[in-house]
């Protein structure tokens, strides 16, 4: 019997290329993060 893990980073949002803490917070994704999702969603 095997598991398999995926960790993923949460994507790209404005708060996090500004190195704002967002606690609680689900701020939109950029144009970038929007783009990585749909990669990881490809891969997975």
């Amino acid at each position: 019997m095997s598991l398999t893990l995926y960790f993923l980073r949460h994507g790209e949002t404005e708060s996090s290329l500004n190195d704002v803490f967002c606690g609680n917070l689900d701020p939109d994704l950029t144009p970038q993060g929007k783009l990585n999702r749909e990669l990881r969603e490809k891969k997975i």
